[in-house]
């Protein structure tokens, strides 16, 4: 079955993800951006999530028509291992990607303060001012946010590729 590796990214982790599995599955990882068709197969798109969105999504989408199976990875600072930020993302993107068939996995990004633009910063600043002036107690994402802010953190991880590659070896069989 072939397989497309697909990616957007804002500041590398999703490509790097993305550039990784398709390395170690003898692949080529594209930018959704420069992709025009995909006929047949497996589309696996991993994008950035920003501001309650998934990078690049609406365009793996068209390109994932049926019979071609969509698999998306997200990749962001949130950890899916806490359920409801796993619920959460795939609520967002199953609002987006109306489709039974939909196989979604998470990981982790990274994000460093200085090389984020003005808007991101400025968001990211005010998500912290309204944390820290919320009167509701803070959960253990929202103090590692608030600690964090302002330095670079990295939870780039090969080993969350580990059940995006299972998934796909099954595919073949």
């Amino acid at each position: 079955m072939a397989t497309t590796i697909t990616f957007s990214t804002v500041y590398g982790s999703s490509e790097l993800y993305a550039r990784r599995l398709a390395s170690s599955l003898d692949l080529e990882a594209r930018d959704v951006a420069d992709v025009s068709r995909v006929s047949d197969g497996v589309l696996v798109h991993f994008g950035g999530l920003y501001a309650g969105t998934v990078c690049g999504l609406r365009r793996a989408c068209a390109l994932a028509k049926p019979p071609v199976r969509l698999v998306v990875c997200t990749v962001g600072l949130a950890d899916p291992g806490i359920e409801d930020n796993a619920e959460t993302i795939d609520k967002t993107v199953r609002a987006i990607v109306r489709r039974d068939d939909l196989v979604i996995f998470h990981l982790r990004g990274r994000m460093d303060y200085r090389k984020l633009s003005v808007k991101h910063r400025a968001m990211m600043w005010a998500l912290v001012k309204v944390l820290m002036k919320s009167k509701k107690e803070l959960s253990d994402e929202d103090r590692a946010l608030i600690g964090t802010y302002g330095k670079t953190i990295d939870f780039v991880d090969e080993s969350w590729l580990d059940p995006v590659r299972t998934y796909l070896s099954q595919q073949v069989e």
